[in-house]
């Protein structure tokens, strides 16, 4: 059986119930990374995480990302989409609703981006109580364990290496699509002073 939700057929999401998968949805957003990232930093990021892990396990499925998030304070720079916060919330209620009424139980929700973290917990609240059974939950990348210990020693930035568009997002991005980062256009624009 194929690890993505979205190339199954319906035969085979039912029998991916009964076997109690779990399925993995990265939510992302799309907006200004800088002037060296793409917009979809925020759907790239949790949706590669996401990828590596469910390929690793033979309980998980892959759902799509979900591209777009809750972001009005950054619509004053070009290209941001902004998806109002209840309009947002409802969507994911939508979604896990939808895969808890065909069977499945475990929902992860993956964030990848900061302003969509409490509404995504939001929603999780909301398909556990329209699902009691159901066990959602949902987790932004940046609080991953091993992510933050790796963070934590290999970063040369300091803690505003972790910022938006900075040393951790920046890298992450170089290491799934390089091609697409330009270092040459990269500001440093974060001072760091240490005490």
């Amino acid at each position: 059986m194929d690890h993505r939700y979205w190339k199954l057929t319906w035969p085979e999401v039912d029998a991916a119930t009964e076997q109690d998968r779990m399925v993995v949805i990265p939510v992302g957003s799309t907006e200004d990374h800088g002037h060296h990232l793409p917009l979809d930093v925020d759907q790239v990021l949790p949706g590669t995480i996401c990828e590596t892990a469910v390929k690793e396990r033979d309980d998980a499925l892959l759902f799509q990302t979900i591209p777009h998030g809750y972001l009005p304070h950054h619509m004053d720079y070009p290209g941001g989409i902004t998806i109002r916060w209840d309009t947002f919330v409802n969507y994911l209620i939508d979604v896990g609703v939808s895969l808890c009424h065909h069977g499945f139980e475990r929902l992860l929700f993956v964030n990848g981006h900061g302003s969509n973290h409490h509404l995504v917990e939001q929603a999780t609240r909301g398909i556990n109580l329209q699902y009691p059974g159901a066990r959602a939950a949902m987790i932004s990348w940046w609080e991953i364990e091993e992510l933050r210990e790796a963070a934590a020693e290999y970063r040369e930035a300091g803690p505003e290496g972790t910022s938006h568009a900075g040393e951790l997002e920046t890298s992450l991005y170089l290491h799934v699509d390089d091609e697409h980062v330009d270092m040459d256009r990269a500001v440093r624009d974060v001072t760091y002073h240490r005490s």
